[in-house]
């Protein structure tokens, strides 16, 4: 009798031996199974990455082809559009901020020959704000693009905004004789305007401020 429970407990202990290696065998069968996926997952994906890289390095090689071609063609707006949109993605493409300036140089003085002051002004100041005074003359250029939209400002009687504008401009250009000469024209235009409405506290404090800042010229 106990002979044969002994044999028993080993054929028992055997076949748990036996159903063990063949579920480690199942176990390693799965895990090299899986390890063959993930490393082609991987290449895959790595292979699928290094596509997407090379199409974004042709499209913004496109983009600067395309920009520097509108540039050529002196078709500053698109240059600048374009020019534009390739910086946002990539910040620091070579020579694009270079062609983005040239871009607005040569559209504000489009701007400015078609006597379109205010896209000028806008156009020139951001172009100073970028260039870190790189062009010399976009000062000069916004100056003149200011007095005229202050003369436009006037004609509507936006007296305010033609002086605060003529301020601003005097805070980079301090002294300018057209910036100021311009401003005295204003204040007089729009002391005669008040005093032609019956204004006459209006124009008496304009007049006094007139001549606060211009006490050369008291009237």
């Amino acid at each position: 009798q106990r002979e044969r429970l002994t044999q028993d407990a080993s054929d028992v202990i055997a076949d748990k031996t036996a159903q063990n290696r063949q579920l480690i065998k199942r176990l390693i069968g799965i895990a090299v199974i899986v390890g063959v996926i993930v490393l082609v997952l991987g290449v895959m994906g790595a292979a699928f990455t290094g596509y997407q890289v090379r199409l974004r390095a042709e499209r913004l090689a496109a983009d600067y082809a395309k920009a520097s071609n509108c540039l050529a063609a002196d078709d500053f707006l698109c240059a600048r559009n374009t020019f534009n949109a390739l910086l946002a993605e990539d910040p620091a493409y070579p020579k694009a901020r270079d062609g983005l300036l040239a871009a607005r140089y040569g559209a504000s003085l489009q701007y400015l020959i078609a006597e379109q002051w205010q896209l000028a002004f806008d156009e020139l100041q951001i172009l100073l704000k970028e260039s870190k005074g790189s062009y010399r003359n976009a000062r000069e250029l916004l100056n003149v693009s200011g007095v005229n939209l202050a003369l436009q400002y006037a004609q509507v009687r936006k007296w305010d905004e033609a002086v605060n504008l003529l301020d601003d401009l005097l805070e980079g250009s301090p002294g300018d004789p057209v910036l100021l000469g311009t401003l005295k024209t204003i204040y007089d235009r729009w002391i005669a305007d008040a005093a032609g409405r019956g204004n006459w506290i209006v124009a008496l404090s304009l007049t006094l401020q007139r001549n606060a800042r211009f006490p050369e010229e008291k009237k």
